[in-house]
């Protein structure tokens, strides 16, 4: 009878140590312990370069509204030339502003990065800057009283770098050369410059288009002809108006028949040299 005991104290304490066992398991009173997944959009924005004309008509509007560009100050518009060449040669041409149209005026470079207008850089004021197309190379001679310049620059990563420089200093009676900032004899001088000097180029600032409103986005679309044309006659017009005002002035101080033959003389040679 005293073992028949044991052995139900034993099935009893057995089936409480189950049922607390669940319980600790399957407590209907504890809090659930609830797990969020974090989930970080690691989506970054993707350049759009289909956009370059988009953002180079936007920024040569703004520049001839008078507002400031990534150059940080307001243009001379009047002074104003510019064009779209593929100089670097991939597939968004560069934009070049020159604030004059001579050689020696200053010229911006820009491309766009499928996010923004980017300066890669302004050269000039003392000398010309010339281009290769589609070279990725980029002349710059520049002459003061005390040195002569050339430099040959590359496009690379959204700026110029500069891969060859030639520097002639002018002091009392002696010359000094330099390569790439060493100084070295006329004879390696001479041949280095002449094996990076071009033989064919454009020039930036010549032959380049007025900042006009209207010539914008023809530009930027490469369809330049009416604007050539137009541009012709304004400077026949200007030249016929520059030859009757010369042929008035001369024609007053016209007195016998010698003057008469000098004078059409002048006249004809004058023309011939306007209207080329």
């Amino acid at each position: 009878m005293k073992t028949k005991k044991i052995i139900i104290a034993s099935v009893i304490i057995c089936a409480a140590v189950i049922l607390l066992t669940s319980c600790s398991f399957n407590n209907p009173f504890k809090k659930e312990e609830t797990t969020t997944e974090t989930t970080t959009d690691t989506t970054l924005p993707q350049p759009d370069l289909s956009l370059w004309q988009d953002k180079y008509e936007e920024f040569l509007l703004d520049a001839i509204n008078g507002k400031k560009t990534v150059l940080g100050y307001e243009l001379e518009i009047e002074e104003c030339r510019f064009d779209v060449k593929s100089i670097d040669g991939d597939e968004i041409p560069e934009l070049l502003v020159s604030e004059g149209e001579f050689p020696g005026s200053k010229v911006s470079i820009f491309s766009y990065d499928g996010f923004e207008i980017r300066l890669l850089g302004s050269l000039g004021t003392n000398g010309s800057i010339d281009y290769i197309e589609r070279e990725n190379k980029i002349f710059v001679t520049e002459e003061t009283e005390e040195q002569k310049t050339f430099s040959v620059y590359s496009i690379s990563d959204y700026k110029m770098a500069e891969v060859f420089n030639a520097t002639e200093f002018f002091t009392e009676g002696e010359e000094k050369l330099l390569i790439n900032g060493e100084e070295t004899d006329k004879e390696n001088y001479d041949a280095l410059l002449a094996q990076n000097t071009p033989e064919e180029f454009e020039t930036a600032g010549r032959n380049m288009f007025e900042l006009k409103s209207e010539y914008v986005l023809p530009v930027i679309e490469g369809n330049t002809e009416a604007i050539e044309a137009q541009e012709i006659e304004t400077t026949t017009e200007a030249a016929s108006e520059t030859l009757e005002e010369s042929i008035s002035d001369v024609s007053e101080y016209v007195t016998d028949e010698s003057d008469t033959a000098i004078s059409e003389e002048y006249i004809s040679d004058y023309t011939s040299e306007v209207l080329q």
